[in-house]
């Protein structure tokens, strides 16, 4: 005897097809007893197809995260190092150091973003971390001396043409790496 429903072969003594249990010689009067629930696609270790329009995040350098490279690599030190011809600036202790240290370590993080591996996400954080600890003495170096010296337009004008777009530069990087699909699809992972 065969199954109506699926059409596998049911011997007569079960009276039960055993791959969709629907009763087969069920006496008259009784009710067929219903299929077993259907087994989601997932369950069954079967992925579901990917939807028909679903958009996929842009991956790869380019867009603003080839800009960023870009300016990791090229822009920002070629802006420090007109900064520091601009103000004579001597490097005069081991604290002196630390702005080409960031100079260095930048353009460092810039070529591995740029070659696209994932341990950049990595050396970004910890660039971020460098920098804004950096941009934040900075910050009281140039309040201290401000107060002191009182006011004066030349302090306002370096004060923000350097440590304002140094700022503005980080907080531009922190929140793009942080909310970027580009990024997460091209690093595995976002900065925060």
């Amino acid at each position: 005897m065969f199954c109506a429903r699926c059409g596998q072969q049911v011997p007569e003594a079960l009276g039960m097809c055993p791959v969709c249990g629907l009763q087969v010689n069920a006496p008259a009067g009784t009710a067929p007893v219903p299929p077993p629930p259907a087994v989601a696609p997932v369950q069954a270790g079967i992925q579901p197809p990917p939807p028909l329009y679903a958009p996929a995040a842009p991956s790869g350098v380019g867009g603003w995260l080839l800009f960023f490279c870009i300016s990791f690599t090229i822009l920002w030190p070629l802006w420090q190092l007109s900064q520091y011809a601009l103000y004579h600036f001597t490097f005069r202790g081991p604290v002196a150091w630390l702005g080409p240290l960031r100079l260095v370590f930048g353009i460092v993080v810039g070529v591995v973003l740029w070659t696209g591996k994932p341990v950049a996400m990595q050396l970004l954080r910890i660039y971020f971390i460098f920098a804004g600890a950096l941009v934040l003495w900075s910050l009281l170096n140039w309040l201290r001396v401000i107060v002191r010296v009182h006011y004066n337009p030349f302090l306002s004008a370096s004060f923000i043409l350097g440590l304002g777009s140094s700022i503005a530069f980080l907080v531009c990087a922190v929140l793009y790496f942080s909310m970027s699909e580009r990024v997460r699809a091209t690093y595995g992972s976002k900065l925060l």
